[in-house]
């Protein structure tokens, strides 16, 4: 955090539902690291640290809430053109595979095409932004 100074932080979802405990370790890591840098001034003041959520909690906002999600800001990334790419990624991860998937191509076309994101860090209403990233984007 110290010498990247990121703007934007992204991680897995403290908790999440994936079952992957190295998810939530990470997370762990990634939170307190940023919230050590933020406190410290050593990452700037915009900076943000996003939670990378599943697709259906953008979508539902019933999940969202049963989830404690619902008064997140959040955004959804249209990814189609990288759904193959994704797809090969999980796949050298075969930790996370289930026994019956081995085709990558095949789960190119059953995967989502978004990507969804919370912010965490600040902590920010609805109301007092209009897109999760858009003051951290240069104009040229």
């Amino acid at each position: 955090m110290r010498r990247i100074r990121p703007c934007v932080v992204i991680t897995a979802r403290q908790y999440d539902d994936s079952g992957h405990d190295h998810n939530t370790a990470i997370s762990c890591l990634a939170t307190t690291a940023f919230d050590r840098a933020y406190l410290k001034s050593l990452v700037p003041l915009s900076s943000r640290l996003c939670y990378l959520v599943s697709y259906e909690i953008i979508r539902d906002h019933d999940v969202a809430l049963s989830r404690g999600l619902a008064a997140a800001p959040m955004i959804r990334i249209n990814i189609t053109d990288y759904l193959l790419t994704k797809a090969h990624a999980v796949h050298c991860h075969m930790s996370q595979l289930s026994p019956h998937r081995s085709d990558p191509d095949q789960e190119a076309e059953e995967l989502e095409p978004y990507e969804g994101f919370i912010l965490v860090r600040p902590p920010r209403t609805y109301a007092d932004m209009t897109d999760l990233l858009s003051s951290l984007i240069e104009k040229p």
